[in-house]
């Protein structure tokens, strides 16, 4: 590492079904970097030839970087805690653990790997948390389903609900005032996004606000093209509007992921799916995302078929859409009247 480089940890967290994801985004992090990487990776059950790809792969095209797999036993390490995740897994809670697992580092960036960098990662490194024991970026505030969340996670009025899915940590703030011991104690009557939602509840308008650009989602870009029908001028609106431009960070959260569908597609989709698939080229399961990617889309197109009745022969007057033998019955095009389902055919 030369002197004018500095030192950027990254932890990441996969178990062996995310392993593609996580060779994506690590390589679009060192593409876009000058600066030292150190991964930290918390292992849920990696396969060691998957770590030999991802390890080979990157070496072969990167030297600014070092790359640690860390293995967890996550039902030991939350064995004496009440969390229970609606998830199949409790490794989403891992990235709790960050500030203890390295007790030597002061500052950290978590991701999830289900996103990709496309710009200097040491831009978010370098954002000022002000005191604040942690950096994130908020959901949509005129999405309603941010508002269930919210309401979910029994924040305060004010409080802007966060995505946990890109993490500025302020680890040593964290040992300090023993945060992981009194997040693993949080509990809510029901869980919908798990550690977002207790991340949420602990940090009730205690964490630094950043820029949509550090975690740009496609729900996010929707909603803003709905609300600046709405409304002349906002900070959220603004910031958004300058993020689709300028990301640094994708990410590719439920629905919309590139490895999995194309539906629904439109021209902001499209340029961010072609930058998810310009880095998944570049690594060892290209071919095998491809394929899977091919076969779920020829699926999609099988079971769905659209009916139009029009008036004259012109006007949309009522249509049907059939997915998976069930039909959803609009009229006008828009408005939904009457959804039939149909039994299994081996019923």
């Amino acid at each position: 590492m030369t002197d004018n480089k500095i030192c950027i940890p990254i932890f990441l967290a996969s178990d062996d079904n995310y392993a593609p994801l996580l060779s994506i985004a690590m390589y679009s992090i060192l593409y876009n970097t000058n600066n030292f990487i150190n991964f930290y990776v918390l292992d849920d059950g990696i396969a060691d030839f998957h770590k030999r790809q991802i390890s080979k792969c990157l070496q072969e095209k990167f030297n600014s970087f070092s790359l640690e797999f860390i293995p967890l036993d996550v039902n030991k390490e939350f064995k004496d805690h009440n969390i229970t995740p609606n998830y199949p897994t409790l490794s989403i809670y891992s990235r709790f653990l960050i500030p203890n697992i390295k007790p030597n580092i002061n500052k950290a960036i978590y991701l999830d790997c289900d996103t990709i960098v496309l710009d200097d990662i040491t831009k978010l490194y370098n954002e000022n948390l002000d005191g604040y024991p942690i950096g994130a970026v908020p959901e949509h505030k005129f999405n309603v389903e941010v508002l269930k969340l919210k309401n979910n996670a029994q924040n305060s009025l004010n409080h802007n609900y966060f995505n946990s899915g890109v993490l500025l940590i302020d680890c040593e703030k964290w040992r300090k005032n023993n945060f992981i011991n009194d997040l693993l104690k949080i509990s809510l009557p029901k869980l919908l996004c798990p550690d977002q939602d207790i991340l949420n509840n602990y940090f009730d308008n205690n964490y630094k606000v950043l820029s949509f650009k550090y975690n740009l989602k496609s729900a996010d870009i929707f909603q803003n093209n709905q609300c600046k029908k709405l409304f002349n001028r906002d900070g959220v609106i603004d910031d958004i509007e300058n993020s689709k431009n300028n990301p640094v960070i994708k990410h590719f959260n439920m629905p919309d992921r590139a490895w999995q569908t194309n539906k629904g597609l439109n021209a902001e989709k499209i340029k961010f799916f072609e930058d998810f698939w310009f880095f998944a080229k570049m690594t060892p399961f290209y071919n095998g995302l491809l394929n899977n990617f091919n076969i779920a889309n020829i699926n999609i197109k099988k079971n769905k078929k659209k009916i139009f009745i029009k008036i004259f022969n012109i006007i949309p007057f009522i249509n049907i859409k059939i997915k998976n033998n069930n039909k959803k019955i609009y009229l006008f095009n828009f408005l939904p009247i009457l959804t039939i389902k149909d039994k299994a055919e081996n019923e």
